[in-house]
């Protein structure tokens, strides 16, 4: 995957944890406007797609699916490093960021790390292995849930 691809799926899911706590204010947004702006590679056509997270609320199985996407586009350690990064920026915010916001950040960094750690020891073969299993485990989509790349 490119590293537009990564920098993008990454930028979603920092404004998926934003939303955790069901609501998003306007500092977050701005702290969140400020650390995607540092993404390399986002472009104008990226930015209207992440505008549209920002706009509508990221419920749980959207955020998972987010963070299933994120994974299977972190094919470095170099772009896991990048990832867990900005994640640990976001978790800078403070006072702005409350518990169930906070909660996810962990759980989305742990899952990023358990990813690379299944994969280095073979538990995993393929990134998309670990997203079909999430969809299986979240039992959200019966489709991918069956389909014949899903077995």
């Amino acid at each position: 995957m490119s590293e537009t691809n990564v920098m993008l799926s990454l930028a979603k899911v920092l404004v998926a944890a934003a939303w955790a706590d069901g609501i998003i204010t306007n500092e977050e947004i701005n702290y969140l406007k400020d650390l995607l702006f540092h993404l390399k590679g986002i472009t104008a056509q990226d930015w209207a797609q992440i505008e549209i997270y920002i706009d509508s609320p990221v419920g749980e199985a959207e955020r998972q699916r987010l963070v299933a996407e994120l994974e299977a586009n972190l094919t470095s350690q170099a772009a896991k490093d990048q990832a867990i990064q900005a994640l640990d920026h976001l978790t800078q915010m403070g006072g702005t960021m409350g518990a169930s916001e906070q909660a996810a950040l962990e759980e989305i960094k742990a899952s990023i790390s358990k990813l690379a750690d299944d994969l280095l020891e073979k538990k995993v073969d393929s990134p998309v292995e670990r997203i079909c299993e999430i969809c299986r485990m979240m039992r959200e989509d019966e489709i991918a849930s069956s389909s014949t790349r899903c077995k």
